[in-house]
């Protein structure tokens, strides 16, 4: 029985139609792939340019801030968090990119940075073991068989062993960045408002000192 021109119609829609689909498909899976790429390596160079900032920084903040009022305190507090803060964002950019982290590389004679409490550098030590260990039992799995190298790629739609660590990974790391972030603002929040303040008061102190003339 031959097709009716209608059902020839419909034939040939629904073949397009999933050929769009297929298309639409491997664009969004370019688009997601490339964006991957570009948010692990955006990040990268923002923590890898502050790091070396906040070491200095952190160093030279007991002179800079020597008095431990309330607000010094909380200005140090808020430095030394945004810095651990930023070594642990490298941590899991060194996971992605498959390289181990060293934070012995961050110590300052065999102790933690100046200002790091214990807390926060154990659980900075904490979440490095973690991801040094996940990362050695996925590349004992991977590298059993080229087989299943191959398949995972297929599976995975071409997606890299870097990118799948990546998108394991990118909650947390996007979670310590807004933390970042946040930090950051009520550093500066703080830092003018100690500035604006010590400008009051030594105003203060020129007009009582003009009035008593």
């Amino acid at each position: 029985m031959d097709d009716t021109p209608l059902s020839t119609t419909a034939n040939i829609t629904g073949l397009l139609t999933f050929v769009t689909a297929v298309l639409a498909s491997i664009y969004v899976r370019y688009r997601i792939l490339r964006n991957g790429h570009t948010e692990i390596g955006n990040i990268f160079e923002s923590v890898a340019a502050t790091i070396e900032d906040y070491q200095s920084t952190t160093s030279a903040s007991t002179a800079l801030y020597p008095e431990e009022d309330p607000d010094t305190k909380l200005l140090k507090t808020l430095l030394w968090s945004s810095y651990i803060t930023e070594l642990t964002i490298m941590a899991y950019i060194n996971h992605v990119y498959d390289t181990p982290s060293n934070p012995h590389l961050y110590m300052v004679n065999g102790a933690p940075p100046v200002g790091i409490t214990p807390t926060m550098w154990a659980k900075y030590l904490h979440e490095t073991a973690q991801l040094s260990l996940h990362s050695s039992r996925q590349a004992t799995a991977t590298c059993s068989s080229k087989i299943w190298l191959a398949a995972t790629w297929i599976v995975t739609l071409g997606s890299t062993p870097r990118l799948i660590r990546w998108y394991r990974v990118r909650d947390k790391v996007l979670e310590k960045v807004r933390q970042r972030e946040t930090l950051r603002a009520r550093f500066m929040f703080h830092q003018i408002f100690m500035m604006n303040l010590y400008v009051f008061v030594d105003l203060s102190s020129n007009v009582e000192n003009l009035t008593r003339l």
